[in-house]
């Protein structure tokens, strides 16, 4: 049901851009996050920097295609905010303590193991550059697929991305997973 919630604003999206146009759609999809980020407020949850980063880029770049009534703008919007997220993930390679996957996984892989989890910084690093390869990979895609598609077929196309960055999500957890629990804490303490 979560999941269903995440993509309203995208589901909303496409069935106007279906029945409408992309300039309908584009108003849609700002409303649909808008009631989305007051419903998590009312609910109490914690709304992450990347959501409102997205947002933020979304109103930006939506607001762009009804001010001047051109379809590029929302169209680029993904390909931006891949690889601003890309460059971010890159940047924390660099800057900080931690990387941004060890900041955002660490939690979620330690309560599936049900313990601690002592990856090496190596480790750590790894994992961040395979988003920092999943973004630009991403938006790179988003924008073959706007320079090559008709906008619904490109809207399509972008409920797809959703499903392809949920199985890198997936695909990362297993791999994490699996080489936690078939190589314990020989993982956490290799450098």
């Amino acid at each position: 049901m979560q999941v269903l919630f995440e993509l309203f604003p995208l589901i909303i999206f496409v069935a106007f851009l279906v029945k409408t146009d992309v300039f309908i759609a584009t108003g849609a999809l700002m409303a649909a996050v808008s009631v989305q980020l007051v419903v998590n407020k009312l609910l109490s949850k914690p709304i992450n920097k990347m959501t409102l980063i997205a947002t933020a880029l979304l109103f930006v770049f939506g607001g762009l295609t009804l001010l001047l009534k051109n379809e590029a703008f929302i169209k680029w919007k993904p390909t931006a905010v891949y690889w601003l997220f890309a460059a971010v993930f890159l940047g924390s390679q660099f800057i900080g303590e931690k990387t941004l996957a060890q900041r955002f996984y660490q939690a979620v892989f330690e309560q599936a193991v049900e313990g601690e989890i002592r990856f090496s910084k190596a480790m750590w690093a790894r994992l961040n550059f395979f988003w920092v390869v999943v973004f630009v990979l991403l938006g790179l895609a988003n924008y073959f697929a706007f320079q090559n598609l008709d906008t619904v077929s490109w809207g399509f196309f972008k409920l797809g991305m959703v499903a392809v960055y949920f199985l890198m999500v997936l695909a990362q957890f297993f791999y994490v997973y699996h080489k936690y629990t078939k190589q314990g804490e020989a993982v956490g303490n290799s450098e």
